[in-house]
């Protein structure tokens, strides 16, 4: 039997109205839950269901709110999935939600929750879908404040080598692809955080990569310069407050190891090993004005290394492979007369006494060409010393 409303029959449409405004009041509830700018369209569509007739021309218009709060509850979800990365330094945006709601909103939700309702109709982030990746720091700013977090390198966890960054010779990153080193600012920043040894803050790096910019100008391209040289150091180029650092743990240094290696009491394996890891003028492809001195103390430990090299193995009795370090030390350092002097030990211990003589007056023929200079008086004194043993 069926019953005449206003406007006709509606027995045949009473089944699929209770669907339609059970469904109806589910999404527009969880579009409420779901905050921001979609609160007034959602009360707005909520609004239209209670005026609904029981008629074949409300069912349909039931369906057609419907449509329009589920489009509107996933551009809630959207907005809440996929938040934009700001700079650090930048104000909050008009319209931000409140923290604390973001921080409640965070919690698991508990059985019975109204937010569990929502999490029925909540889109997969894009990393979850498929391998999307997270939105960049945009190009005016620095990047956003949640880098600390970035991944341990596979080397703390697995065993794998860790990347080394080598000062000695052309700056590269052994261990990775060497890709972004082409650009003078990458390079430059991975080798000063690699000098630093410690927090360089964002003004410092500036005034070290761009000497005399404009900060603002020069924001963009120290953010460029991080981004580049994170994938070839894996996780070891970090944020830390107002500035960027090195993780010791996850990246080694040349010279921190050469150091290490040339400690006090080293012996020859040691000093061996540290002398393979100097080869190479140091900081040879950068041209900062910060590199000059570097590149000088880079220098001194280098012939500090050599030297104790070529002694230990004439203390070993190994005359041969200690000339060959003094050799390797004047070819550094022409200027540096230890080098000569070693070279003229081992010389003489190898019975070689013209060697001596001969490496003797070509050292005072260069320090004269050069420097107007004659030998030192250790230098003259351990010519005199070397010639008297035979």
């Amino acid at each position: 039997m069926t019953r005449e409303g206003d406007r006709g029959p509606t027995a045949p449409y009473s089944w699929r109205l209770r669907l339609s405004i059970g469904l109806v009041v589910l999404a527009g509830l969880a579009v409420l839950l779901g905050g921001g700018g979609t609160r007034p369209a959602s009360r707005a569509v909520l609004g239209a269901f209670a005026r609904l007739r029981t008629t074949e021309r409300g069912v349909s218009r039931v369906w057609l709110a419907e449509a329009g709060a589920l489009a509107l509850l996933g551009r809630a979800a959207l907005r809440r999935r996929s938040p934009q990365a700001a700079p650090p330094d930048a104000p909050p945006p008009r319209g931000a939600p409140d923290p604390v709601r973001a921080r409640r909103s965070s919690r698991p939700p508990a059985p019975g929750d109204a937010r569990e309702l929502l999490a029925l109709f909540a889109l997969p982030r894009p990393d979850e879908a498929g391998g999307g990746s997270s939105p960049e720091a945009p190009a005016g700013g620095l990047p956003a404040a949640s880098e600390p977090g970035d991944p341990a390198p596979a080397a703390g966890l697995s065993g794998e080598r860790l990347p080394l960054i080598r000062l000695y010779g052309a700056l590269a990153v052994e261990g990775s692809d060497g890709s972004g080193l082409g650009r003078r600012a990458t390079r430059g920043l991975v080798a000063y955080l690699a000098l630093r040894r410690g927090e360089a803050s964002f003004d410092e790096l500036l005034e070290a990569l761009w000497p005399g910019e404009d900060a603002a100008k020069a924001r963009p391209r120290l953010w460029k310069a991080k981004r580049h040289a994170q994938p070839l150091l894996r996780g070891a180029l970090v944020r830390r407050g107002a500035g960027y650092a090195l993780e010791a743990t996850r990246v080694g240094i040349d010279v921190v190891e050469i150091e290490r290696l040339s400690g006090a009491g080293a012996g020859l394996a040691a000093l061996e090993r540290a002398a393979s890891l100097s080869t190479g003028a140091p900081l040879a492809d950068l041209d900062y004005p910060w590199a000059e001195s570097e590149r000088r103390r880079l220098d001194a430990i280098r012939a500090d290394v050599l030297a104790r090299v070529s002694r230990e193995r004439l203390r070993a009795g190994e005359a041969r492979a200690a000339l060959g370090a003094a050799e390797e030390l004047v070819r550094h350092d022409p200027l540096n007369e230890l080098g000569w002097r070693l070279a003229m030990e081992a010389e003489a211990v190898l019975g070689a006494r013209q060697a001596v003589i001969d490496r003797y007056r070509l050292l005072d023929a260069e320090l004269d060409r050069r420097l107007g200079l004659r030998p030192q008086s250790e230098t003259r004194a351990t010519y005199r010393r070397l010639l008297g043993q035979h």
